[in-house]
């Protein structure tokens, strides 16, 4: 009897443990629709990587030459941008009193050019430099990319991340 009762226990354990995780995936990111329809939106952030690359960094996200936030690690900064061409660039070069970056990296750009209704994700992605991080060569190397996404695999990376804080 006391074997029927502890397998009757352990299955319901695995039960329970398996519908813990079943609800804790979260939900890919759903983009907001714009306020005005002739302008587009568009997505900046910098996913959770692996070895957390320059986790505890900021840096400023600039559109056509305006300073517009932080953009932090595990976080994202929504625009809603009128039509035509736009030049994003993050850097460590802070305008603003208010912010303060700590990034020492060199300025990344992306340009793009926007439609009314466009949806547009571009991802930061900071990651070890396997080829110059050698004995050889002391000093920790990075490769920094800013790139645009697709929208359904940027909507999977984003699906944990907040809104930057600025």
């Amino acid at each position: 009897m006391y074997k029927h009762c502890s397998l009757a226990v352990a299955a319901l354990l695995v039960l329970m443990i398996l519908s813990g995780c079943a609800s804790s995936s979260s939900e890919p990111f759903s983009p907001e629709p714009t306020a005005d329809p002739n302008n587009a939106r568009v997505y900046v952030y910098w996913p959770g990587q692996s070895w957390r690359e320059k986790a505890g960094s900021a840096l400023e996200l600039q559109v056509d030459g305006a300073p517009l936030g932080l953009l932090r690690y595990k976080t994202y900064i929504p625009l809603e941008l009128p039509p035509g061409n736009h030049e994003f660039r993050l850097t460590g070069e802070h305008q603003s009193p208010d912010w303060e970056t700590d990034w020492d990296g060199d300025d990344r750009y992306f340009e793009t050019r926007l439609r009314p209704g466009d949806v547009k994700f571009v991802r930061l992605l900071i990651k070890y430099d396997q080829n110059s991080n050698k004995w050889t060569n002391p000093g920790m190397n990075f490769v920094v990319q800013f790139l645009p996404r697709a929208a359904n695999a940027a909507m999977l990376e984003m699906a944990d991340l907040k809104v930057s804080p600025n």
